[in-house]
């Protein structure tokens, strides 16, 4: 790189102006691309559709917005909803549920997804979360027939779950509760009866009447035969006190609320119908017992029951699962009976959990307002898959004259007509429901697993690396060790991305789909091995490093654009049981981005500066920067927003070190700063779409306006925390993976305060670091994961899915440049010339990738100012 002299400061400034125009220049192309794919029709119809289809053909879309009352079909006149919890497709049988059976010939067809506060939803919090249109959970409420209620307790964390006094015993649990696996979400131990009953509303002059009486008989007061008008639930503000502490906005009964504010009436059937209508204060305008004849309101709901025990109490003797059906069918045949489906919509939901673990639940809906096929919601974006918090703004929306709740989810529905009979539609949303149980069952054993690898192979890089077994093998001896060590961490590297990879393959129609899983993971983690000793890169651990990078970058990046299907129901990607995410990039596999996009484009870089094209190398991080950011900040696509700042990050600080700008820690925080206000800028511009359209980004930024910023910062940290405490294993990785990094690695040579811990073994230990431009990756990657653990919702996850991969893929990079036996370094880094021999051992292509030669020496040029000193030697102490 041409140097000017010291003389001619306004020279030194124009040199130290260039690359600062050219990272301003970057991030306004973002801006605009971010512009234009805002502005896209793609992007604006995003929501209400398929990801990237558009308005496609076949597809019969909900309103765009809800309450525009826009939709290709007519619009109902009523709205009847039809509660049975712990519903599933595999319940659906001709024979056994006649009634629904024939209700699902003609129904749209979607697996529920009934996630409220907790890992599983009891049958109450599933009736509040369906009236409100968001997350909501329910708590035991006292008897009527108590003399004293008992005080309000605090708001416990999860809702449902009882505060334990210091002097009160803990509860006892039920042996199926004590462990529910899943995706880096915790899971608190349920009692044993883990459900709080659902309270039964009564008439609000007769509870007065029966406080005033000095002998009330509250056995009449909480079973009432016949409809009651103005009913109101008792003590029910204490479930509307733990709700508004829960971070979530849940305006309980804001479904029957929307309805009344528009002139319509409401009638509750039964007692989780009651819990749906109910307002804060536990007011039901119009609740009846089972039974009750349909009044013809706009809007009813209809608790039929459960199937399963509906308070999770062991049983001594198991439930009849058949007759419970039995029954249920029969009271859906009966209201069916009474409804015209010419002018009236019904939506029949497995409304929450009657056993642990969570599953998917069914969901049918028919009516002028629906055709047969397969319903999609726009907040999953996943073909046969809704929210229970969509009901209230999907369904309602699609009533004449109805909007949404102003406090729900903005949700529309769309229905793909299917191309088969209804029963091959039931059995492909039974095998999807069957994937998605057999990832949540899974999904925390392959955590651990991947886990206890990594502390192998901490343990046998300490061994290896750090004793004197070196000096006894000698350099044959030595380099042997390392080429296997290089090929362990390729093996290791290529298994989480191997998990995303399994989506490709139908492991769940297996015997058993576990097995199944496992084979497809193997086979996915096989195929990105052979990848990597199948072209020309093969020949060094670089060019293979520099394969698996690109082809897990490349992989992540398209499978975002055409729907996030191989994310979708993965080990490391997201569950619909858990309801973390749906689309776009999730934590872990962001993490896998920032890891694989940043090495990947390091080696590139190197190989492109050994041939004197710097200008193509700063131009390719440039575009693949840009291309990347839109990618997962897109919210026809990714629509990733702690991802997109952590990316963004890493790039900018990658960008930064190849125009030789030097880094200093208020260099990474205006970058921090730089970053956060472009991802900021686009939220921005998605909050200006209408809310249905709206990505994560637009949510936030709403949520920014709404005053709940801090709410969801706490929400973020709570969850954070908990997963060190409910995942010690996971968050161990992080630790060891740093100090297998400054010692196993000798980065701690690189720096004068440090480089005497590394004495003892000088010469022995590699020396990837020592190269400036992948030194410019590592710095890009552990900024990236860094910013990503800090802002996002899953806290150590991040950087600890980033090290899995990071750590054994700089192992593997090790293997190109072996360390001589017992030369001793004042500096802690090998001369150039020595590397140069080493790469002249290895080929020609050895010469192109190794560390030193042509490439260490083109990339110290190149970078000059990535090193603290600007040499080629260690860091002063500024990276």
């Amino acid at each position: 790189m041409r140097t000017l002299p010291r003389s001619s400061p306004g020279a030194r400034r124009s040199v130290g102006t260039r690359p600062r125009r050219a990272l301003f220049a970057t991030l306004l192309a973002l801006l605009a691309a971010a512009a234009a794919l805002l502005g896209s029709p793609g992007a604006a119809q995003a929501s209400g559709t398929a990801p990237g289809s558009g308005a496609s053909e076949g597809v019969s879309p909900a309103s765009d917005t809800p309450g525009s009352g826009a939709t290709s079909a007519p619009a109902a006149e009523s709205l009847v909803i039809i509660g049975a919890s712990g519903l599933t497709f595999d319940d659906i049988d001709p024979e056994a549920t006649p009634q629904l059976a024939a209700f699902a010939e003609d129904a749209a067809l979607a697996n529920l997804s009934v996630r409220s506060l907790a890992a599983a939803t009891c049958p109450a919090s599933g009736w509040l979360t369906l009236g409100s249109g968001a997350r909501a959970g329910a708590v035991d409420l006292p008897d009527v027939a108590a003399e004293e209620a008992e005080p309000l307790p605090p708001p416990p964390g999860p809702a449902g779950y009882p505060v334990v006094e210091p002097d009160e015993p803990e509860p006892t649990l039920a042996p199926e509760a004590k462990a529910q696996p899943t995706n880096y979400v915790r899971v608190p131990p349920r009692p044993a009866a883990a459900c709080p009953e659902i309270r039964t509303p009564v008439a609000a002059d007769a509870l007065a009447a029966a406080e005033d009486s000095s002998s009330p008989d509250p056995l009449a007061l909480t079973e009432p035969e016949a409809p009651v008008e103005d009913a109101l639930i008792p003590e029910f503000d204490r479930i509307a006190t733990v709700n508004a502490a829960s971070g979530y906005t849940a305006d309980l009964g804001a479904l029957a609320a929307q309805v009344r504010d528009s002139g319509g009436c409401t009638q509750a059937i039964g007692r989780g119908a009651g819990y749906a209508v109910a307002g804060p204060e536990g007011t039901v305008e119009r609740w009846g017992p089972g039974g009750t004849p349909l009044e013809g309101c706009v809007l009813t709901l209809i608790d039929v029951g459960a199937v399963g025990d509906p308070g999770w109490i062991p049983q001594e003797t198991a439930l009849d699962g058949a007759s419970q059906l039995a029954r249920i069918d029969q009271r859906i045949g009966m209201y069916l009976e009474d409804i015209d489906l010419e002018t009236t919509d019904v939506v029949i939901a497995g409304v929450g959990d009657t056993s642990s673990p969570s599953r998917l639940r069914a969901l049918l809906a028919a009516g002028p307002s629906y055709e047969a096929g397969i319903l999609t919601s726009s907040s999953t974006r996943q073909s046969g898959t809704a929210q229970l918090s969509d009901v209230a703004s999907a369904a309602l929306t699609r009533v004449a004259g109805q909007a949404a709740p102003p406090e729900a989810a903005d949700a529309a529905w769309s229905v793909a007509p299917g191309e088969g009979s209804a029963a091959e539609r039931l059995d492909t949303l039974r095998a999807s429901a069957a994937e998605a149980a057999t990832v949540h069952e899974h999904a925390q054993t392959f955590s651990v697993l991947l886990d206890v690898l990594h502390y192998l192979l901490f343990f046998a890089l300490g061994g290896l690396l750090l004793v004197t077994l070196h000096e006894r093998l000698g350099r044959a001896g030595s380099a042997r060790v390392h080429r296997i060590l290089g090929w362990v961490g390729l093996g290791l590297a290529v298994i989480p991305m191997g998990s995303f990879l399994a989506g490709l393959l139908p492991w769940a129609r297996f015997g058993s789909p576990a097995a199944g899983l496992g084979l497809a993971v193997l086979a996915g983690s096989a195929a990105l091995l052979a990848i990597a000793v199948a072209g020309p890169w093969r020949r060094t651990f670089a060019g293979r490093v520099a394969a698996v990078s690109v082809t897990t970058a490349v992989v992540l990046a398209v499978d975002i654009a055409l729907g996030s299907a191989l994310q979708f129901n993965a080990l490391m990607g997201y569950n619909p049981i858990v309801a973390g995410r749906f689309y776009g990039l999730g934590n872990q596999g962001a993490a896998l981005f920032i890891v694989a996009v940043f090495l990947g484009l390091a080696i590139v870089s190197r190989r492109l500066l050994a041939r004197g094209r710097r200008g193509w190398a700063i131009a390719l991080v440039a575009l693949v920067g840009l291309a990347s950011v839109a990618t997962l900040g897109n919210p026809a696509w990714g629509a990733k927003f702690g991802g997109t700042i952590a990316t963004l990050a890493g790039f900018l600080v990658l960008l930064a070190l190849l125009l030789g700008i030097r880094l200093n820690l208020w260099r990474l925080a205006l970058i921090g700063a730089v970053s956060l206000a472009a991802i900021l800028g686009i939220a921005v511009l998605d909050y200006l779409r209408p809310p249905a359209a709206r990505s994560h980004f637009g949510a936030f930024f709403g949520q920014i306006l709404d005053g709940q910023l801090f709410t969801v910062i706490g929400r973020k940290l709570a969850a954070n925390l908990n997963i060190m405490v409910i995942n010690p294993a996971l968050a161990v990785i992080v630790p060891l993976a740093v100090v297998a990094i400054l010692f196993f690695l000798a980065y701690l040579a690189r720096f004068a305060p440090t480089r005497r811990l590394t004495r003892p073994w000088a010469g022995r230990l590699p020396e990837v670091l020592a190269d400036p431009t992948l030194h410019a990756g590592f710095l890009a990657v552990a900024v990236g994961l860094a910013v990503g653990g800090a802002i996002t919702d899953s806290g150590i996850a991040v950087p600890a899915t980033g090290a899995m991969m990071f750590l054994p893929l700089l192992l593997a990079l090790c293997a190109d440049t072996v360390p001589g036996r017992g030369r001793g370094r004042e500096d802690g880094v090998t001369g150039q010339a020595e590397q140069a021999g080493r790469a002249a051992d290895a080929g020609p292509a050895g010469a192109e990738d190794a560390g030193g030669g042509p490439a260490g020496a083109a990339g110290t040029a190149g970078l000059r100012g990535t090193s603290g000193s600007g040499s080629q030697g260690a860091s002063g102490g500024r990276a």
